[in-house]
């Protein structure tokens, strides 16, 4: 008797857990790693290993942070992930993509949204500093 009643509570018990698991959307993992939200995006940008990292022009908190799979614009020390505003682009329809290139001296994102097409030119100066063709005076120092 006991044991058919362990069995009934075992059975009940899983199917809760596996109903609730179930009703898992998405975007109820926005909580998760960004390993897992990249995995996820429509929006491939692969920054090379040279360059990611946070780079500020000095004295400022304003300047870019670049991951393995994402461009971070820094303003004030708030950060803007093009990854996501792209990918929200995408869930809404919008016709976007993103191609990357690489040297051992510059990265180059080209975006295309809705056929305007704009370009991130990034050129290393040294380990530790680079500059963004739209800013040429400009110089990133990496943190």
């Amino acid at each position: 008797m006991k044991t058919k009643l362990i069995l009934r509570i075992a059975i009940i018990l899983s199917v809760l857990i596996i109903s609730m698991y179930s009703c898992f959307s998405d975007s109820m993992y926005s909580g998760f790693s960004d390993d897992y939200n990249s995995f996820y995006s429509d929006i491939q940008i692969n920054p090379p290993e040279w360059i990611q990292g946070t780079w500020l022009t000095m004295g400022t908190q304003n300047g870019w942070r670049f991951t393995s799979y994402d461009i971070i614009r820094v303003s004030r020390g708030h950060e803007d992930s093009y990854r996501e505003k792209f990918q929200s682009y995408v869930d809404n329809g919008l016709d976007i993509s993103v191609s990357d290139t690489y040297t051992d001296v510059s990265y180059i994102a080209t975006i295309n949204f809705e056929g305007v097409v704009s370009i991130k030119n990034f050129t290393k100066l040294s380990d530790t500093e680079i500059t963004e063709l739209s800013t040429p005076t400009a110089v990133f120092i990496k943190q």
